[in-house]
């Protein structure tokens, strides 16, 4: 699984107080990711291409980063009935850990 995010580089240490809040963030804090069991047997699961992930955490239309230390990249996938991904990512740890992706069914109606 790790071969599809090849792109990114090495990232030394984050501090997510550093940080700006937007959706351009990703490419700078996500450069060498680790991705957990869980993570990869919920994108076969359920069904989520690798691709989505990529895009979603290089370019997420929304983000949130969270008090527990994860930062939740959103994106809004057209290719799959306009739902929601959303990807989780322990940004408290070196390297990152992307931790569980789903659609959220909470955000149905949001705008991009």
């Amino acid at each position: 699984m790790k071969d599809i995010f090849s792109s990114f580089d090495q990232l030394s240490s984050f501090n997510p107080d550093s940080i700006p809040m937007n959706k351009f963030m990703a490419i700078d804090m996500l450069k060498k990711m680790e991705y957990s069991k869980h993570f990869q047997e919920m994108l076969e699961e359920r069904k989520i291409y690798p691709a989505w992930v990529e895009q979603t955490l290089e370019m997420p239309d929304h983000t949130e980063i969270r008090e527990d230390g994860t930062c939740h990249f959103i994106k809004q996938i057209q290719e799959y009935e306009n739902r929601w991904l959303r990807i989780v990512v322990n940004v408290c740890v070196n390297p990152n850990r992307v931790i569980t992706a789903f659609f959220d069914r909470r955000l149905r109606r949001m705008k991009p």
